[in-house]
């Protein structure tokens, strides 16, 4: 009984701290507001989630992780290229903003995006998200959720990018396999547009 009463009191007293950060979050300037944003997701998945955490982040079979690894990307690659050329042809050519803003980051906000940012999201938008209200719905809030980039085509992108995740998901049971794909999309992302950008 007294195990249960101070896991419930730690549960509580992260989802508080993850709603302090949240709305903190909304008088701190760019781009440190990201920053805790994110940690309020990472904060509030982790008190919701508190005893499936390993059960839905750890990998359990290494061949199994690479090979959906592998699927997941080849998906957001085709998909995410369709959304862009559809868009494009749509006459919405709005993707220059998100470089400009990816251009503008330093090399915290960098690692970030690159390994803090997919870690927090898959928690949330998946493990959380997605378990309770389906992949479209989740999908259809990770996009918006990304409207800070202030692009079109950036919120269609990551709604596709959302119903993969979300797929890949429910499939596996497991988000390792979205954490490791969404870190490498970010790090290729982010080289193209420092690269050709």
């Amino acid at each position: 009984m007294w195990v249960l009463r101070k896991e419930i009191a730690l549960r509580v007293g992260i989802a508080l701290l993850s709603f302090l950060i949240f709305i903190y979050a909304f008088f701190s300037l760019p781009p440190l507001n990201a920053y805790y944003l994110h940690s309020a997701l990472l904060l509030f998945s982790f008190a919701v989630l508190f005893t499936k955490v390993r059960e839905v982040v750890l990998p359990k079979n290494i061949f199994v992780l690479l090979r959906e690894t592998l699927f997941c990307l080849l998906a957001i690659v085709f998909l995410g290229g369709l959304v862009s050329i559809l868009a494009y042809f749509a006459g919405i050519n709005d993707a220059y903003k998100v470089a400009e803003k990816v251009e503008g980051f330093g090399v915290f906000l960098i690692f970030m995006a690159v390994f803090f940012v997919p870690l927090s999201e898959e928690l949330f938008f998946r493990a959380f998200l997605t378990q309770r209200i389906g992949i479209v719905p989740s999908a259809i809030v990770f996009g918006l959720a990304h409207f800070s980039y202030g692009s079109v085509v950036e919120i269609l992108g990551a709604f596709v990018i959302g119903l993969v995740f979300g797929y890949f998901y429910v499939r596996n049971k497991s988000i390792s396999q979205n954490i490791l794909a969404h870190v490498i999309f970010n790090v290729c992302s982010i080289l193209l547009i420092r690269v050709f950008y």
